[in-house]
């Protein structure tokens, strides 16, 4: 039951960033192309959407760390598990987590502006949404994206590994003709789905990650950088 109360909040996330990616797909397509015209909505939208969309990304990583951690309990202490209060658990560490999470993306919107650039050639003008980060500032986002990344891996895999311990000590007593080492190549492949998955995941954010540490000024045709 909690590891489906956590997969509601997760799904959550997951909607909440794919609505985000395409509005802010949107909101660009229609900027460059002058439709969207609103100074203040463009502003605002600058501050926020790109905060909100790292936020749920790292939710997202967060909350299948914590499942991985709830379903190795459930293993551990099995009918012993308090239902009420795991649920207000559950609750307080999401909170935390959605706190910290947030809190760790702060100076993402502080040094967000706005900039116009307009095109001698072609006398468009065009609205960008920039970044720029002190030398300090840019080390702290590195280090914050690697750590939303690398520590709910670094999670499930140690889940993972635990998970596996306990169930080939529990099929010991089930199965004593069999030795410790067999029992757990026997639990290794019941349960490498388990490890495959968060390794899959990572491999999906090195794209993300790239583009973070390799991301670079753009130089407009009247000399500035965006």
């Amino acid at each position: 039951m909690l590891v489906v109360y956590i997969c509601y909040f997760s799904s959550i996330t997951t909607l909440l960033t794919i609505i985000l990616f395409g509005l802010k797909h949107f909101i660009l397509l229609l900027s460059q192309m002058n439709v969207l015209l609103n100074e203040i909505f463009f502003l605002v939208q600058c501050h926020t959407l790109d905060f909100l969309l790292q936020v749920c990304l790292g939710m997202d990583q967060w909350l299948n760390a914590c499942i991985a951690i709830e379903r190795t309990l459930m293993i551990i202490q099995g009918t012993k598990v308090n239902r009420n209060r795991s649920v207000k658990a559950v609750k307080v560490a999401i909170m935390i987590l959605l706190i910290v999470t947030a809190t760790s993306y702060v100076p993402d919107p502080i040094y967000r502006h706005v900039i116009k650039e307009e095109n001698d050639f072609d006398d468009i003008k065009r609205t960008w949404c920039i970044v720029n980060y002190l030398a300090s500032i840019r080390i702290y986002n590195y280090v914050i994206h690697i750590f939303h990344i690398i520590g709910p891996f670094l999670i499930n895999l140690i889940s993972v590994i635990i998970l596996l311990k306990v169930k080939a000590q529990q099929q010991s007593i089930l199965h004593p003709n069999k030795t410790y080492k067999q029992l757990l190549i026997e639990q290794f492949q019941e349960l490498k789905h388990l490890i495959i998955g968060p390794i899959v995941l990572v491999i999906l954010t090195l794209p993300r990650l790239t583009i973070i540490f390799l991301s670079k000024c753009m130089q407009s045709s009247d000399g500035d950088f965006l």
